[in-house]
């Protein structure tokens, strides 16, 4: 489906927004964490409508509360294998009407989550502006057409609002989630979008909550420095996505052969980390912790294979 022309676009549903020809954040990032060829399939693959339930009921609720009740119906606890239960059942299913299925359980939780959230001092943002705010855009460098779907978006004060449930909302937990995630890119990606349109840059918020009890939440606001390395990032992934399609070429992984190590956490923990061979060849001389192995040169090997075809 064709994207409509640049604009910002309030109430519109989430399947017509995923049907805009456009590239988003979630693309570009399967694109630059994966590759090429995971990137044309993710335009490809159908919605994982499952994974999504309780993150768009928790949307729902949280941003959009008068919705709440006609979209999602909570169904009753019950055993099917009894008479008992089946006929609990039946009679909730005839009365569902359309509407997305909760347990009782999922629904005490997005409660419980939504509470904290609405004490929390962001809320009042959140109250006053727009949810679910679709916008598109024109990339100026590439020239590719763009499109980005806001949580909340509080046009009078130019502020974006990200909900982001996750297992550590804490300054320092949530710190590592902005860069295992890809959050500094998707929080660029939006500013850059709104600056586009409105001419002004926004603020960007994150308001992370935790997924299981007490379910705290804290809101940040992204820095420069995390929208200045999200740029970086997506120009680097939007450059390489506009060489794909100019030239329809969508590669895998590197066809070369790669020395392949492992985290330095887990070097460290196994006594094979840079600290363990410094102190090692203090007690013992450099020669005692050298592994023996040799860097192939891979090249030089494949150049050899053909010169003896």
């Amino acid at each position: 489906m064709n994207a409509p022309e640049p604009g910002i676009y309030p109430g519109i549903p989430f399947e017509q927004y995923m049907q805009w020809d456009a590239v988003n954040n979630s693309l570009l990032s399967v694109l630059i964490n994966k590759s090429p060829a995971h990137a044309k399939l993710y335009t490809q693959e159908p919605l994982d409508t499952e994974a999504l339930r309780f993150g768009h009921a928790l949307h729902t609720r949280a941003l959009e509360p008068q919705l709440y009740g006609q979209r999602y119906a909570i169904r009753p606890e019950c055993d099917r294998r009894t008479k008992e239960g089946k006929a609990i059942y039946e009679g909730f299913l005839s009365i569902l009407d359309g509407k997305a299925e909760l347990t009782e359980a999922e629904n005490a939780s997005i409660e419980a989550i939504c509470a904290n959230i609405e004490r929390h001092r962001i809320h009042r943002f959140i109250e006053k502006g727009q949810s679910e705010v679709c916008i598109v855009w024109r990339d100026a460098k590439t020239g590719l057409l763009c499109k980005a779907r806001l949580d909340y978006y509080h046009d009078g004060e130019n502020i974006i609002v990200d909900l982001k449930s996750t297992t550590d909302a804490s300054y320092d937990g949530f710190t590592g989630s902005i860069f295992k995630f890809n959050y500094f890119q998707q929080s660029a990606w939006y500013c850059d979008g709104i600056k586009t349109l409105k001419g002004d840059m926004p603020s960007f918020v994150f308001m992370a909550f935790e997924k299981k009890p007490p379910y705290a939440c804290a809101a940040y606001e992204a820095a420069d420095e995390v929208l200045i390395a999200g740029r970086k990032t997506y120009r680097r992934a939007l450059n390489l996505y506009q060489e794909c399609m100019a030239t329809n070429h969508w590669p895998g992984y590197p066809d070369r052969v790669e020395i392949i190590t492992m985290p330095p956490w887990a070097l460290n923990r196994l006594g094979a980390g840079q600290y363990n061979l410094i102190t090692e060849e203090e007690d013992n001389g450099p020669e005692k912790h050298n592994s023996g192995a040799i860097e192939t040169d891979w090249d030089e090997l494949e150049r050899e294979a053909r010169e003896s075809e």
